[in-house]
Protein backbone atom coordinates (compact mmCIF):
# COMPACT_ATOMS: atom_id res chain seq x y z
CA UNK A 1 0.00 0.00 0.00
CA UNK A 2 1.27 3.48 -0.85
CA UNK A 3 1.80 6.22 1.72
CA UNK A 4 0.84 9.81 0.90
CA UNK A 5 2.12 12.72 3.01
CA UNK A 6 0.35 16.08 3.33
CA UNK A 7 2.99 18.74 2.65
CA UNK A 8 1.12 21.26 4.82
CA UNK A 9 0.52 19.40 8.10
CA UNK A 10 2.45 16.12 7.71
CA UNK A 11 -0.58 13.81 7.91
CA UNK A 12 0.20 10.35 6.46
CA UNK A 13 -2.52 8.59 4.46
CA UNK A 14 -2.27 4.95 3.34
CA UNK A 15 -4.02 4.05 0.10
CA UNK A 16 -3.59 3.62 -3.63
CA UNK A 17 -4.40 7.31 -4.31
CA UNK A 18 -4.15 10.48 -2.25
CA UNK A 19 -7.40 11.43 -0.49
CA UNK A 20 -9.61 14.14 -2.05
CA UNK A 21 -8.76 16.39 0.89
CA UNK A 22 -6.63 16.10 4.00
CA UNK A 23 -8.73 15.00 7.00
CA UNK A 24 -6.36 16.90 9.31
CA UNK A 25 -6.10 20.35 7.69
CA UNK A 26 -8.50 20.24 4.72
CA UNK A 27 -6.13 21.00 1.82
CA UNK A 28 -6.84 19.34 -1.57
CA UNK A 29 -5.18 16.19 -2.93
CA UNK A 30 -2.72 18.30 -4.94
CA UNK A 31 -0.86 19.10 -1.69
CA UNK A 32 -0.07 15.41 -1.03
CA UNK A 33 3.12 13.75 -2.22
CA UNK A 34 3.96 10.09 -2.44
CA UNK A 35 6.41 8.90 0.22
CA UNK A 36 9.27 7.47 -1.83
CA UNK A 37 11.23 5.36 0.65
CA UNK A 38 10.58 3.32 3.76
CA UNK A 39 13.86 4.43 5.33
CA UNK A 40 14.44 7.25 7.76
CA UNK A 41 13.43 10.72 6.64
CA UNK A 42 13.23 14.20 8.09
CA UNK A 43 9.91 14.89 9.78
CA UNK A 44 9.80 18.39 8.34
CA UNK A 45 11.28 19.56 5.07
CA UNK A 46 11.05 23.29 4.50
CA UNK A 47 8.99 24.13 1.43
CA UNK A 48 8.57 27.85 0.86
CA UNK A 49 5.00 28.90 0.07
CA UNK A 50 3.42 25.51 0.77
CA UNK A 51 0.54 26.99 2.79
CA UNK A 52 -0.53 29.41 0.07
CA UNK A 53 -3.90 28.57 -1.52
Amino acid sequence: MKKWVCTVCGYVYEGEQAPEKCPQCGVPASKFKLQESEGMAWACEHEVGVAQG
